[in-house]
C-alpha cells in the first residue's frame, strides 16, 4: 500500500494533541479579531455621525465635502489606531 504525501495541516491533525491544544488559542485569536472589527466599526460610525451633524461651512473649514465623510471617518480612526507616523 502506497502512502500519499501529507500536508502540514494533515500532519497536525494526525499528531496526537497538537491540533486539540491549539484550538482554544485559535478560537481566542478569532474572537479577538471579530471584537476588534466590531469596535472599529462602532468608532467609525460614531465619527461619521459627529461629522454629519456639522454644518457645510464647518466641513468646508475642515477641508471636507459631505460626500467625503465616510472616507474621512475611516481614515481618522485608522490613523488613530496606527498612531501618527511621519
Amino acid at each position: 500500500m502506497s502512502t500519499l504525501p501529507l500536508t502540514a495541516r494533515t500532519r497536525d491533525l494526525i499528531r496526537p494533541g497538537s491540533a486539540e491544544e491549539n484550538r482554544p488559542q485559535r478560537a481566542g485569536w478569532l474572537l479577538r479579531c471579530v471584537i476588534e472589527r466590531i469596535r472599529h466599526r462602532i468608532r467609525v460610525r460614531a465619527t461619521e455621525r459627529a461629522l454629519v451633524e456639522l454644518s457645510d461651512a464647518t466641513l468646508r473649514d475642515l477641508g471636507l465635502h459631505r460626500s467625503e465623510i465616510g472616507r474621512a471617518a475611516r481614515e481618522a480612526i485608522d490613523t488613530s489606531r496606527r498612531g501618527w507616523h511621519y
